[in-house]
């Protein structure tokens, strides 16, 4: 099909499809824009696509984020500095960050990064304990 349209901004194309890539590939008529982290790919296992390795265009790296703070852009830069990343990240410093393994640390939060689901079970039903109203976002 043709895409009647100057301009094509495609999202999250770390996970596209092939279908979708040949799709693009014909628009030859409009300037494409992809959006995409590939560290952010999450649906290799059922066969997507990382577009952002199979198209030659010039990058350019957004690097502040608006949903954490310094601490977590911190650790998050040094993760990904291990994956081969050379531009580290930036937070927000209005926005607090508290990094512990200790689940008795309850301090106010509005969200828990947890790595196992036993963690987010366990913090789930400490939650519900407390009086709060807690919810899984996976």
């Amino acid at each position: 099909p043709r895409i009647d349209s100057d301009f094509i901004l495609f999202d999250e194309a770390q996970d596209s499809d092939g279908v979708m890539l040949q799709i693009l590939a014909r628009q030859t008529h409009a300037q494409i824009i992809y959006v995409g982290d590939p560290y952010q790919q999450i649906y290799e296992w059922r066969g997507a696509l990382n577009a952002m390795s199979q198209i030659d265009a010039p990058e350019l790296a957004l690097t502040e984020s608006f949903r954490f703070g310094a601490l977590f852009a911190t650790l998050a830069s040094r993760l990904l500095q291990l994956l081969g990343e050379r531009t580290p990240l930036r937070g927000q410093p209005g926005i607090g960050s508290i990094i512990s393994d200790d689940p008795a640390i309850a301090p106010p939060v509005d969200a828990i990064l947890c790595r196992k689901n036993v963690s987010a079970i366990w913090h789930l039903a400490a939650g519900i304990e407390a009086g709060h109203r807690p919810s899984i976002r996976m």
